[in-house]
């Protein structure tokens, strides 16, 4: 997977989005992406959200705002047509059910998973594919 993932891709870590108004600014410029892959050989563009017990940046009750949101309206501004938002947690955290439903209504608002994918990742592989 590594192999097809990083292939001709450009990495960029705590990668600023865009915003829109000033109001925008003060929130999402002090919330870079963990890390952003981009893929102008196969159109790919990924975010990975990295999340280990800390809450969201902004809206939490609200599918269509704060950070899960403005990351997936970023990928769906992106002129590259294979979008994905993967959420790096734990194991432990994704089965007490902690950010699986918000990234699941993020990607149902507005019908945005028809657009963007999204993946949970568990830090637990990550470090069993690198020992």
């Amino acid at each position: 997977m590594a192999d097809a993932l990083f292939a001709q891709t450009v990495m960029g870590g705590e990668y600023q989005l865009f915003w829109n108004s000033q109001e925008e600014m003060r929130l999402w410029g002090s919330m870079p992406a963990d890390l952003i892959a981009l893929s102008e050989t196969d159109g790919r563009v990924v975010i990975i959200e990295n999340k280990v017990g800390s809450g969201f940046t902004g809206v939490r009750d609200d599918p269509g705002a704060g950070q899960l949101a403005k990351q997936v309206d970023f990928l769906l501004n992106c002129k590259l047509p294979n979008r994905a938002l993967v959420l790096l947690s734990t194991t432990e955290l994704f089965n007490r059910g902690w950010y699986r439903n918000e990234l699941l209504n993020t990607l149902r608002h507005a019908e945005r998973e028809t657009k963007v994918r999204g993946f949970l990742m568990c830090w637990e592989d990550v470090l069993l594919a690198v020992t």
